[in-house]
């Protein structure tokens, strides 16, 4: 019997190991894509209201996408402010121990 051979095993199943590797390499990168996808949601949104600010409002691109993200940061800042606060009262009042919060809402 002959000696397994790495160069023979690639060469035979060379598409299944590339597929391999890139589906490993996928699952590796996933909270990264993540990320990327949200930042570029967030950018397809804010760019219509962007427009609406250089137009309507006379502003500099640089001012319409700041005055876009600070607006979206308030509005994240707020829900996180009244929400959290709220269903971790509604965790308590289910018997829920503190320490099992980041879990629950992770």
């Amino acid at each position: 019997m002959a000696a397994f051979s790495f160069t023979e095993f690639y060469q035979r199943n060379r598409r299944i190991v590339i597929w391999v590797i890139l589906f490993l390499l996928l699952w590796a990168l996933r909270d990264f894509f993540a990320i990327v996808f949200l930042t570029f949601v967030l950018a397809i949104v804010a760019g219509p209201f962007a427009e609406v600010g250089m137009r309507r409002l006379k502003l500099p691109h640089w001012a319409a996408v700041t005055l876009v993200y600070v607006i979206f940061l308030v509005v994240l800042g707020t829900f996180v402010r009244f929400v959290v606060p709220s269903v971790a009262s509604e965790l308590n009042g289910a018997g829920v121990d503190e320490a099992f919060y980041p879990v629950l809402l992770a």
